[in-house]
């Protein structure tokens, strides 16, 4: 009896311990997807009739494969030694995103109406918890004596790019659902303040050639247009530079302005501009890169290895770009093909948005997160992980014609 209850004390301990490695992202949302995932293969069907359903859908297709590659990282870092617990992190992370679009997809077999609804208010609530941290009404962090809204998303940096997903798609649905313009403008709008006021002038500046993109799939892309949106832009600026200077996108701007972009810096220089904090960032490490893992990378997950700017001894900084991220992590022998399957994602998106509009929305939304990705943090966050790969799944159930790419 003693033995047996050794053995269930140690048992425990050794879960603990495992669960204290496991990223909280996978564990906070793998569990609740895995639940919901159960009860919707109970009411759509066999485990069977489930997998020939979206077995042969490009999108599962691709990341899977883009899992897949992942894994091959993972076993690379355990060869080399590394952390590979941090690298199958992002491996199962790959995985939610396949059990998000996996959900979205029986939800729209089960019910495309009501699933659709839920993901709106859904949306509409994280959007208004950020317009209520403006007023410091829902969490918000103060940055240098500037709001930055949190609300719901538990980081200022994800607000900010559910903002920006969620501008681009209540736009698209204002074009889509033209009789439901008064439901979706005024969450159009909201998305846009939130937008301005996230402070992360990345998402803005890629929030307006996504506009422009989405215009021109509409047949909207008029040159009065863009006379418009150009004028629009320049006078809002010019008068937020002027008159708004305690705006948090205005100060970011003037900031950018004041500074300027100089990479030169010596042995205790502060580097103030996050733009230019990034330039010399990224070079660090590429060249670490270059020097010690140009071909199968530092491994997924392992940026941290790399040489490169640090909060303290031993605590390095991640790259706040994903396409810096991924080519270190990934090296020249998986990274071409990581790039492949996301640019084919991408195609599949525009061949089928000649045929159903609420994939054109889809596809501005996606180019809006790629070009983020730049100078972010996007593939794994809420805004492209969870909800973008969700609602593809969503809107692929309801588009019953097949996928012929």
């Amino acid at each position: 009896m003693s033995i047996a209850i050794l053995y269930i004390l140690s048992s425990l301990m050794y879960m603990r311990l495992l669960l204290l490695n496991i990223d909280s992202v996978v564990v906070s949302l793998g569990i609740p997807l895995l639940l919901l995932y159960s009860l919707l293969l109970y009411l759509y069907g066999s485990p069977v009739k489930v997998f020939k359903s979206f077995s042969s859908n490009k999108f599962f297709l691709n990341n899977l494969k883009i899992s897949f590659l992942f894994l091959i990282s993972s076993s690379i870092v355990f060869l080399q030694g590394g952390d590979y617990v941090t690298s199958l992190m992002i491996f199962f992370k790959q995985i939610l995103i396949l059990c998000c679009f996996i959900v979205g997809y029986l939800s729209g077999e089960c019910s495309y109406k009501y699933s659709f609804k839920v993901f709106v208010c859904f949306l509409a609530i994280y959007i208004a918890s950020g317009i209520m941290g403006l007023f410091m009404l829902a969490p918000y962090e103060l940055v240098d004596e500037i709001i930055r809204p949190i609300g719901f998303a538990g980081a200022s940096e994800v607000m900010g790019h559910l903002s920006m997903f969620a501008f681009i798609f209540f736009l698209g649905m204002c074009f889509v659902y033209k009789n439901k313009k008064r439901t979706y403008y005024p969450l159009m709008l909201m998305s846009l303040i939130l937008l301005l006021m996230s402070s992360h002038l990345k998402n803005i500046f890629i929030a307006l050639p996504s506009v422009l993109l989405l215009f021109w799939l509409f047949g909207k892309i008029k040159l009065i247009n863009i006379v418009y949106i150009f004028v629009f832009s320049v006078i809002a600026i010019t008068l937020g530079m002027k008159y708004g200077g305690n705006l948090s996108f205005i100060v970011r701007i003037n900031e950018l302005f004041s500074t300027g972009i100089s990479l030169g810096i010596g042995e205790g220089d502060v580097v103030t501009n996050s733009g230019v904090f990034r330039i010399i960032h990224w070079k660090m490490l590429f060249n670490d890169w270059y020097q010690n893992y140009f071909i199968f990378g530092v491994g997924a997950g392992n940026i941290y290895s790399l040489k490169g700017f640090g909060y303290d001894l031993g605590h390095r900084l991640a790259a706040h770009s994903d396409v810096v991220t991924f080519i270190v992590e990934l090296g020249v022998l998986v990274f071409p093909l990581f790039l492949y399957y996301i640019i084919y994602n991408f195609w599949i998106l525009y061949k089928i948005s000649k045929f159903n509009m609420k994939f054109k929305v889809l596809l501005a939304v996606y180019f809006s997160l790629l070009g983020a990705s730049f100078a972010g943090g996007v593939y794994f966050s809420a805004a492209h992980s969870y909800l973008f790969w969700f609602i593809v799944g969503l809107f692929c159930a309801n588009y019953k014609k097949r996928l012929i790419t």
